[in-house]
């Protein structure tokens, strides 16, 4: 499976729309070769150098219950339990992420820290029946020894340092 980004290059910065020091809004995503046997597919933003107690790995974005045959998200997914567009995407849900609301929240690293983001899309062999309101790892217990095949995007971001 190949996850692709007209707004992201792969090892390289993520521009600052995509950041909690920007816009904070979720960079737009496609998938391609996504085996025939999946049921369900789910998005995830996780960043590699950020550790937190209890909620390792720390994710940033968790969209689940989409459809097999979703081809991709668009920029800026609204913050809400329930994805309502487009059409091919409408009924996905957002998990709750350590930042206590369900939708994308884009990095804000301490600054002059280097931070990798990973967005990774997984095929699942099952219907899980998923219902609103889950918690992101409870997402990502869930689907252990579902994955049939991932693919993912990796970018990083750094904070500029700013003089006092």
């Amino acid at each position: 499976m190949a996850v692709t980004s007209p707004a992201l290059d792969p090892g390289q910065p993520m521009a600052r729309q995509y950041t909690a020091d920007g816009l904070n809004i979720s960079p737009p995503l496609t998938w391609t070769n996504v085996p025939a046997a999946v049921k369900q597919l789910v998005v995830t933003c996780q960043d590699d150098d950020e550790v937190v107690p209890l909620q390792s790995p720390f994710l940033h974005w968790v969209v689940y219950n989409l459809p097999a045959t979703a081809m991709g998200l668009p920029e800026g997914v609204p913050w809400a339990e329930v994805v309502t567009e487009p059409p091919d995407v409408a009924g996905a849900f957002q998990a709750y992420t350590a930042f206590s609301y369900p939708g994308y929240r884009g990095p804000q690293p301490l600054p002059g820290h280097l931070h990798h983001y990973r967005f990774t899309v997984y095929a699942i062999d099952t219907d899980l029946h998923w219902k609103p309101s889950l918690f992101a790892n409870a997402v990502l217990t869930a689907i252990k020894g579902h994955v049939i095949e991932q693919g993912e995007i990796a970018v990083t971001y750094t904070r500029e340092l700013r003089p006092r």
